[in-house]
C-alpha cells in the first residue's frame, strides 16, 4: 500500500480546503462589534481587497477610526446593543 507523502504545500492546500468549506457566521456582541468568522474576504467600497481571513471584529458604533475593523471606540461612545 502506498504511503500519502505530506509536504507544506499539500498541507497548505487542506487547510485551504478545509477553510472554504467554512459556513460564514456573524455574532453580534453586547454592546460590542459584530463577530465574524468564516472564509472571508474583506472589500473597501471600491471593490480593493482588504484582508483575506478565517475571522475578525468589524464595527458597528460608528465610531472607529480604523474602519471597516473595531478599535475599541465604543467602549468610549457608550454604544449599547443586543448581543446573540
Amino acid at each position: 500500500m502506498a504511503k500519502a507523502v505530506s509536504s507544506p504545500a499539500a498541507d497548505a492546500r487542506r487547510r485551504n480546503r478545509s477553510r472554504s468549506r467554512r459556513a460564514t457566521a456573524i455574532e453580534p456582541q453586547k454592546d460590542c462589534p459584530l463577530k465574524v468568522s468564516g472564509n472571508l474576504e474583506i472589500a473597501s467600497g471600491t471593490g480593493h481587497t482588504l484582508d483575506r481571513c478565517a475571522q475578525t471584529w468589524l464595527c458597528r458604533c460608528g465610531q472607529s477610526q480604523n474602519k471597516p475593523y473595531c478599535d475599541g471606540s465604543h467602549r468610549k461612545s457608550g454604544f449599547v446593543a443586543d448581543g446573540a
